[in-house]
């Protein structure tokens, strides 16, 4: 991911998921805030994108480039669940 700070706050872009922007009031927070966001964008993803590789990415000169590791399975343990409804239809 890419941290941009932004005034009080530091902005992330996960180049590799489309829609993978957040935010965080500062780097720690931001990089929680970017485990959550991937959590959500692959939660329901059977297969994942690629990585891209640092030379494959275009880092501004004020930015950083950081990896992170999301565990899915626990993000999904604890985010997801199954609830069962019983209803009763009329018969006709």
């Amino acid at each position: 991911m890419i941290l941009h700070k932004d005034g009080q706050f530091t902005l992330v872009t996960i180049p590799d998921l489309p829609g993978g922007f957040t935010q965080g009031d500062d780097e720690l927070d931001a990089i929680h805030m970017a485990q959550d966001a991937i959590g959500n964008l692959l939660a329901d993803q059977a297969t994942y994108p690629p990585a891209s590789t640092p030379e494959q990415l275009t880092v501004p000169a004020d930015d950083r480039l950081v990896y992170v590791a999301t565990d899915l399975a626990a993000f999904r343990r604890k985010y997801t669940h199954t609830v069962r409804r019983n209803i009763t239809l009329p018969h006709t």
